[in-house]
């Protein structure tokens, strides 16, 4: 179980180490901190966001922008602010529109959490609940699992307790 958890704190942090990363960037486009929106931020953005190509146009644009964006007090209102004017501004339109846009979950998050959907729906009323959370945690965990000798397993299961059938591992 320590093992299992250990796992999926590491992996929790990597994404979280990641993300923040890739936000960083994105961290003065908030209307209290765009004053301090800078070249290189524009150039990150560029590496970031497709199509875009020239940092300096997009700085450019955000200089222009920066009192209309000052007096907003969230993203939401520069965005309804760039509705109005976003014809004139198209590299800021954009930005915003993709930092709205970003995915807010994982792929394998949702994975796991599909996998616990079919665990419930075809097990619901035929198990015990510390045997189900033990099936979801097989189920999410697979990798760690798979690696994990079965004939070794068997071989202590059956020297647990006097059983009916006696279980025996040839190799």
């Amino acid at each position: 179980m320590r093992q299992v958890l250990d796992q999926l704190f590491s992996v929790y942090k990597d994404y979280l180490i990641t993300i923040t990363n890739k936000l960083r960037y994105f961290h003065n486009l908030s209307p209290h901190r765009i004053k301090q929106f800078s070249f290189n931020d524009a150039e990150q953005l560029c590496s970031i966001i497709p199509g875009f190509s020239s940092p300096s146009l997009v700085l450019m644009e955000f200089e222009l922008l920066r009192s209309a964006i000052s007096a907003c007090t969230t993203i939401d209102q520069v965005i309804a602010h760039l509705k109005t004017v976003g014809h004139a501004y198209p590299r800021a339109s954009l930005v915003y529109n993709f930092l709205v846009t970003l995915p807010v979950s994982v792929a394998s998050n949702e994975r796991s959490f599909s996998k616990m959907k079919i665990i419930k729906n075809d097990l619901r009323n035929a198990l015990k609940n510390e045997k189900f959370t033990h099936l979801i945690l097989c189920a999410a965990e697979y990798d760690i699992l798979s690696t994990a000798d079965l004939d070794k397993m068997a071989a202590e299961w059956g020297q647990m307790k006097n059983r009916r059938v006696k279980v025996t591992c040839d190799k």
